[in-house]
């Protein structure tokens, strides 16, 4: 009996075993979007012929940046665009050519390629097809021919060549042959699809690989990829008609109509007034838009019009549409005409050059157009399109304007136009020099110069705009510069190489900045103190103030200096240093104020009001802006005055003291507004970025950082944007709010960057370097201080830089000599004295160190060289007093014009210092910024270190960090709760007690969420994601979902907030959405808590699909509250309205279960469905079938679903048992088998006592007498 029960127990076991190793297992499919390569690879877009761009074009053209025409040709036949913008096309004569639109003529063929040539065709490598005397060529991006090919049947090609995204060619003869031809001019196979000649290009659905052959008079011929004919529509068709391919149906524009045809419906629309000459239907999301001699209709399915737009010119002539990726409807004629896809006019635009005539996309948002002249055109921005390199400089006598050759081709002409304020545009010199002397200027005047060159008499190119005040107190009189606060330098900046000058002590001017007078005098706000200083850093003279001032100062246009201080009182100083007057103004002040060329004078207060004064300090008016002030306004065009505000607001204000508009960015703007030529307000936002505003205050575009900016944007000649972040980054931003680069430099930038003559960036970070960029975004050099750095710089008319640092010194930037060394320490070792120093100014020109040293009798010496930061004078008698000198070298020899000294008592003792005091803390964007003021008593030997303590509050402190100098940042990004924090300092021996501690409250949002799920249609949105890793300081009350069409999220078509914080959205898009199938979107998920918005999850990439789709469909096993076993289906279908009936199916060991047997029907719009009737160790998996209300059918399955035989801690419980039951009958065998050797003959019914009915009546226990005993069966 036991090796039975052993089995059993195996058996068990390995089933158990079995179960609990046995998993389910996923499959997953991967889908690859292919691309075509060419922005627009035939003359009609894609193989569609559909006229949708895949690129987005600049929502605001009409500005020609150039036209191009190559001479002694004629009309252009056809267009392509290659993916970097190369337009390529093929003329009346024969030629091929390549154009840059922005370089000219790339290349042209040397010789016709043939008669009756067709236009270009393109594929994903950039090779060129096309049909020429009756022959397919192919050629290579550089005009190379690669193959000639004759059609085997002998006829001519006729029709130009069509290019599928997977290379597959397309062309008919003049005898009704289809040819599919590959890339290597290899025929894959031809079929005669009718008798009757091929002129329509032939249109293939790039999805579904449809083909869609046109027969001249005959009719539309429907083929499959496998060049199987399955449908025929006979039409008479004219040979310049267009086709467009959708999913098996078309639509045919002819001369006077429009068709649209199916194997199930067609129909047919008459167009009044007729069809322009060049035909050019456009298709997008299920709409037709069509263009007349004057309008543009909009035709939705079975020929409803949706909209007319007639507000195009009455003579205008029609040219063929355009579709961007966002859904904008160009067309051309007179004007160009912009028009969103609901049917309203964004912009009507005169074209002066002729008719329109034909539309491409072309690269950076630009479009390109062929006229009625045969010229290409280009039309794009100013701002944003326009030839760089024009540039104003301040030189004795006026401004000297200077430009470069476009392209450098010298055979060009200029024409240089000036505005005066806000007066006309006047034509001021025509020359074919690369500059010119303006000598007609006026102090305090803005002027705007205007400059278009015309290369080889044909070639219109348009510079950048540049703006321009003279300013005849300084160089570099206020914040910004100017009063635009754009800060341009007029001044060339180029031969500054980041050497030494010279520095000056500035107590308590951490926050300030710099002003240059025009004779170069430097004023400084030093705590309660005006400086200024002359040539070389020599003291000029101080003023006391009633309070600290932490402003940068305004030089006059009258040279009188303006400043402000913190108890609300502006002052104003002359030249020589005396006060002309001082008035109480406001509570309080932080920013100095801005002149207007009239000489009006605007300052804003912590009371939230903007005050005009005179130049005699006479209050003009005010006027309340909704926040406190700390920034400095700007002064525009018309003399409006911009301002912004702690609390997020920026107003435009008349001179008058009326407010014209009034915008909230959502957060401070410490940044102040700074303007464009254009009049485009720029504002740095912290947590945010930089924010565009028109000058009505509309927003234009908001670029993101990190951590937002609080630096005054600055604005280059180019048009490009600069600023500073809170994350480390500075930011080259382009006019239209995209990211060209950023440079790292590790800690926060309050430095409002500076601009140089050559566009050279000069800015400042709290890393204490002062940094020199390239408008490339390169390292040209730095120069180091002695502790961070919150200034601006400013530069005076020599090019030289001044920059205040919190080390408590000026610098004057701009020699070539090495900077003397920062602050020395020494530290006492029995035997020697260790000297130690950090580098200063430009590290890389620095070759090395001497050290001096002047003993107590008063005699100096040269004690060493090194080239480290660091010194050992083992030459030392203890208890000596020493005064060390030590200066920089560089590679020639020459040595820095100043020196950092130290003088050493070796008979004092070294005690520990005391604890460091003042801590103070300010949250900045998540990081923590500890300051403090030094130990009053350092113990006799310099502070080497400063150890930094936190801990969360109740419990202990614990060191988190180490730093040099009197401020730590500490990265606290999401976390929220109070902490504590404390500071003990270190010298050379010993280190102090703890400070007082400090107590800092955090709080935060959300981190981002991530998308796991997504499905998009024209109609509906589907999408599923996790909940953020970590929920800030609060729960997350809800979601916003939104749709991008890009992933660097400018391009925002659609968002939604959800109403709680479900992680699904299934919604129905609205119907103006401009979402299409087939192009690639992002879909991004923000989470919501009240303390604000988190950042975005990771853009997640889908392509839109066409119609109906089951969205997901899943399977999921769950264990129900007594232990058994369940399975939930749940699915998602993108427009349950239009389902008739919904049947799921259920599938085990290939037995196939109708769940609805019972002809019970599930709800169009059920979502899950629970199968309760599951058997322990089976698997299962489940078939959704759903049919439309048109009578198609959809199914998908599941994953497969397996229910374990029991849970781990049951097949344990039951191991358990066995075991148990095996030792007990093991056990009782051997009693049994003990009992019976003592009782010879004894035995029992099995091993077990025998059953009651086998003991006889007469069988007592206990009694005298025995009875007869069991029965003889017994024993068997």
């Amino acid at each position: 009996m036991k090796p039975v029960f052993s089995c059993i127990v195996i058996l068990l076991v390995f089933s158990s075993l079995h179960q609990l190793f046995l998993l389910p297992g996923v499959g997953e499919v991967e889908v690859r979007q292919e691309e075509t390569g060419a922005i627009w690879p035939t003359e009609w877009g894609g193989a569609e012929h559909r006229l949708q761009s895949p690129t987005g074009v600049d929502d605001d053209l009409g500005n020609v940046m150039g036209r191009f025409r190559v001479e002694g040709l004629s009309s252009i036949i056809g267009g392509a665009v290659g993916p970097e913008g190369t337009f390529y096309a093929t003329t009346r004569e024969g030629y091929l050519m390549a154009v840059d639109p922005f370089s000219g003529l790339l290349w042209r063929s040397e010789e016709p390629v043939g008669a009756n040539v067709s236009g270009p065709a393109l594929d994903s490598a950039g090779n060129i097809y096309l049909t020429s005397d009756g022959r397919l060529l192919s050629f290579t991006p550089g005009g190379q021919e690669r193959w000639s090919l004759i059609a085997t049947g002998g006829a001519a090609f006729s029709t130009s060549p069509t290019v599928t995204w997977n290379g597959t060619i397309y062309v008919g003869d003049e005898e009704g042959e289809l040819y599919c031809i590959d890339t290597d001019g290899e025929i894959r196979w031809r079929k005669r699809v009718s008798h009757g000649p091929i002129y329509v290009p032939i249109a293939v659905d790039g999805r579904w690989g449809n083909i869609y052959v046109a027969i001249h008079r005959e009719g539309v011929h429907f083929l499959t990829s496998a060049a199987e004919e399955y449908f025929f529509y006979p039409v008479n068709i004219s040979a310049s008609a267009q086709i467009i391919a959708l999913k098996k149906a078309i639509y045919i524009a002819g001369e006077k109509n429009v068709s649209y045809v199916s194997q199930v419906v067609s129909w047919t629309f008459n167009v009044t007034p007729e069809l322009p000459r060049s035909i050019g239907l456009s298709w997008a999301r299920d709409s037709l838009f069509v263009p007349t001699e004057a309008s543009v209709i909009c035709l939705r399915r079975r020929a409803e019009v949706e909209w007319i737009v007639e507000t195009l010119t009455s003579e205008n002539t029609g040219s063929t549409l355009l579709i961007d990726r966002y859904g904008t409807i160009f067309v051309g004629g007179h004007n160009l005409t912009a028009i969103t896809s609901t049917g309203e006019v964004k912009y009507s635009r005169r074209y002066e050059g002729g008719v329109i005539e034909r539309l491409y996309p072309g690269i950076e948002g630009l479009l390109y157009a062929v006229d009625d002249r045969d010229t290409l055109v280009v039309f794009g921005r100013t701002s944003s399109a326009a030839y760089r390199g024009l540039r104003a400089e301040r030189v004795e006598g006026g401004l000297l304007i200077r430009w470069e050759h476009p392209w450098g081709n010298p055979n060009t002409t200029y024409r240089l136009s000036r505005i005066e304020g806000d007066g006309p545009l006047v034509v001021i010199c025509n020359t074919t020099g690369t500059s010119f002397l303006d000598v007609n200027v006026t102090e305090g005047n803005i002027y705007r110069y205007h400059l278009v060159a015309t290369v080889r008499e044909y070639l219109l190119v348009f510079y950048n705009d540049i703006e321009v005040q003279l300013w005849g107190g300084g160089s570099w009189p206020m914040m910004g510069g100017n009063v635009l606060h754009t800060s341009q330098s007029t001044f060339n900046t180029s031969s500054n190489s980041g050497g030494f000058l010279w520095r000056v002590p500035v107590p308590n001017a951490i926050y300030s900045s710099p002003a240059v007078g025009s004779d170069g005098t430097v004023y400084v706000p030093s705590g309660k103190t005006l400086r200024a200083f002359g040539p070389g850093g020599t003291p000029l003279w101080n003023l006391s103030l009633s309070a600290t001032s932490n402003c940068t100062p305004l030089i006059g246009r009258d040279g009188m200096i303006y400043l402000t201080t913190a108890d609300g009182r502006l002052w104003a100083v002359n030249p020589n240093g005396t006060l002309r007057w001082s008035r109480k103004v406001a509570p309080h002040f932080w920013a100095a104020p801005t002149q207007a060329p009239n000489g009006t004078l605007y300052v804003g207060g912590i009371d939230g009001y903007l005050y005009a004064l005179t130049e005699e300090g006479d209050i003009l008016w005010k006027v309340y802006t909704g926040g406190p002030v700390e920034t400095y306004p700007a002064v525009g065009h018309n003399g409006t005055i911009y301002v912004s505000n702690d609390n997020g607001y920026v107003l435009a204000v008349s001179p008058s003291g009326r407010a014209y508009w009034s915008y909230n960015v959502g957060n401070v703007t410490l940044g102040g507004p700074s303007i464009a030529p254009d009049g485009t307000i720029y504002v740095g936002v912290r947590g945010l970025g930089v924010v565009a505003l028109t000058p009505r205050g509309v927003v234009k575009w908001t670029c993101e950082f990190e951590r937002g900016s609080d630096t005054n944007p600055s604005i280059s000649y180019n048009g490009d944007i600069y600023a500073g972040s809170l994350d480390g980054y500075l930011y080259d931003i382009s006019p239209d709010g995209l990211i060209r680069w950023r440079y790292p430099t590790g800690l926060i930038i309050k430095s409002d960057p500076l601009i140089g003559l050559n566009e050279e960036i000069y800015f400042a970070s709290y890393d204490g370097f002062l940094y020199a960029l390239n408008p490339t975004g390169n390292l040209l050099w730095k120069f180091r201080t002695g502790s961070g750095i919150f200034s601006s710089p400013a530069v005076d008319a020599e090019g030289n830089l001044y920059i205040i640092s919190w080390d408590g010194y000026l610098y004057a930037i701009g020699g070539d000599l090495p900077a003397p060394p920062g602050e020395l320490h020494a530290s006492y070792y029995k035997s020697y004295v260790e000297l130690t120093w950090e580098a200063r100014g430009r590290e890389d020109i620095i070759a090395g160190y001497q050290i001096y040293r002047v003993d107590s009798r008063g005699e100096e010496r040269l004690v060493g060289e090194t080239t480290e930061e660091r010194f050992n004078d083992t030459t030392v008698t203890p208890r000596g007093l020493y005064t060390y000198y030590v200066r920089s070298v560089d590679a020639r020899g020459r040595t820095s014009p100043e020196a950092s000294a130290i003088t050493v008592n070796l008979s004092e003792i070294i005690r520990p210092p005391s604890p460091p005091f003042n801590l103070t803390a300010r949250v900045i964007s998540g990081w923590v910024n500890l300051t403090w003021m030094p130990p009053a008593f350092d113990g006799g030997v310099p502070i080497v270190k400063y150890v930094v303590y936190r801990g969360e509050s109740g419990s202990s402190l614990k060191p988190v960090g180490e730093t040099e100098w009197t401020f730590y940042l500490d990265d606290m990004r999401g976390r929220e709760g109070v902490f504590v924090y404390a500071v003990l300092a270190v010298n050379a021996a010993n280190k102090s007690n703890v400070s007082s501690p400090l107590e800092v409250q955090l709080s935060g949002v959300p981190s981002p969420p991530v998308v796991v799920e997504c499905f998009l249609s024209p109609s509906f949105l589907h999408a599923r994601w996790l909940p953020p890793e970590y929920e800030g300081a609060a729960p997350v009350r809800h979601y916003k979902v939104a749709i991008y069409a890009d992933a660097d999220f400018k391009y925002e078509l659609f968002n939604y907030t959800t109403p709680t914080n479900r992680t699904n959205l299934n919604l129905t898009l609205p119907s103006h959405t401009p979402i299409f199938a087939g192009m690639e979107y992002y879909i991004v998920v923000y989470a919501v808590n009240r303390y604000g918005v988190s950042p975005p999850s990771e853009p997640y990439q889908t392509i839109a699909e066409e119609g109906f789709a089951i969205i997901f469909f899943r399977a999921e096993r769950e264990e129900t509250p007594d232990g058994t076993w369940r399975v939930r289906v749940t699915w998602g279908l993108s427009d349950p309205s239009r389902v008739s009936e919904l049947h799921l199916y259920k599938y085990r060991s290939g037995e196939e279960y109708d769940l609805q047997e019972d002809s019970i029907q599930l709800s169009p719009f059920s979502a899950y469905y629970i199968d309760g009737d599951v058997k322990p160790g089976c698997a299962y998996y489940y078939r959704l079938e759903v049919t439309l209300d048109d009578g198609r059918t959809f199914t998908r399955e599941s994953n497969i679903v397996t229910i374990p035989h029991m849970r781990p801690r049951q097949i344990i419980i039951l191991v358990v048992i066995v075991i148990s039951v095996i030792v007990g009958i093991s056990a009782i065998a051997i009693a049994l088998f003990l009992s019976m050797r003592k009782v010879p003959g004894r035995r029992v019914w099995g091993g077990y006592p025998p059953p009651p009915s086998a003991v006889a009546p007469e069988f007592q226990i206990g009694g005298a007498e025995r009875g007869r005993g069991p029965p003889r069966w017994s024993e068997e």
